[in-house]
């Protein structure tokens, strides 16, 4: 007897299913193709956020939350997928917005467990947006990771 040969509709459901995640691989590959567009060139009212965890910090990132003028932005939990991208890969772009010119808050909290337990490092920066994209690159710093320092251009 030779081996049983899957319905027609068993077929079609895979068939659709293929199809289904193809789509979906486009619409990633669209998103990822825009999203580094915008970092390469950014608007003039852009603001771009960096996040970095240099070689040599011995933490496990759980989680990451921005604030931008007492404004929740972004609040991220990292999965286990995504953390060992972000170690091989060190600096990851966290935030690009469309922000006016004029003063402003970032407030960066970190939850990361390290060598010395729980770190949950917070940062508040104030920041000037003149005209042109604006570029924060935010790094953890210190061996145990505890502080946060930043850098503008």
């Amino acid at each position: 007897m030779g081996a049983q040969q899957p319905s027609a509709t068993a077929q079609e459901d895979l068939f659709a299913e293929i199809e289904r995640l193809e789509m979906d691989a486009m619409n990633l590959a669209l998103e990822r193709y825009k999203f580094e567009g915008a970092l390469l060139r950014p608007d003039e009212d852009e603001l771009v956020v960096f996040f970095d965890l240099p070689q040599g910090i011995s933490v496990v990132m759980n989680s990451i939350r921005l604030e931008l003028d007492a404004k929740v932005v972004l609040d991220h939990r990292y999965r286990s997928g995504e953390l060992e991208k972000f170690l091989r890969d060190s600096v990851q772009p966290l935030y690009v917005a469309r922000i006016p010119n004029g003063r402003h808050v970032l407030r960066v909290n970190i939850s990361a467990i390290g060598g010395l337990g729980r770190n949950v490092p917070v940062l508040e920066y104030a920041f000037f947006k003149e005209p042109g994209p604006k570029f924060l690159y935010i790094a953890l710093q210190g061996d145990t990771a505890r502080s946060l320092r930043v850098t503008e251009w």
